[in-house]
């Protein structure tokens, strides 16, 4: 991309559907980790852009989630530092951005649902993995 005439910067992205456990209910979210400058920067209404390289989210207003509040992804805990509006993916999960760092770490920190089936068919399996 960053070869393509016009793109002034270019750099890693991934997406990834979440389901959270979040005020006693499941929030479902689409994160989208960012490598290049800063995430959600373009598009904060409210609060600030990802400023720290760890731990920080920007949340579209549809989540719910407010400036200030503690959001847990994985086994990591972020804190929602900006706010954005009318992002959400195709399929109407609302976005939050975190930096690409903590997203290629989340995939890895959630186990993926091929992985519970196989571990369930396994003889003398208790049906369970632990992350």
């Amino acid at each position: 991309m960053a070869a393509q005439w016009g793109v002034a910067a270019a750099g890693g992205v991934s997406y990834q559907n979440v389901e959270a456990q979040h005020r006693g209910g499941t929030l479902r979210l689409l994160v989208v980790g960012a490598q290049i400058a800063r995430p959600g920067e373009a598009t904060v209404v409210e609060g600030r852009p990802i400023l720290r390289s760890r731990y920080e989210a920007v949340a579209d207003r549809a989540t719910g989630l407010a400036l200030g509040e503690q959001i847990k992804l994985g086994r990591d805990t972020f804190t929602v530092v900006g706010l954005t509006r009318n992002l959400v993916a195709s399929g109407g999960d609302p976005v939050i951005f975190i930096t690409l760092r903590d997203a290629q770490k989340l995939q890895f920190d959630l186990t993926p649902a091929a992985a519970r089936r196989e571990a369930a068919r396994a003889p003398g399996s208790t049906g369970t993995i632990n992350t």
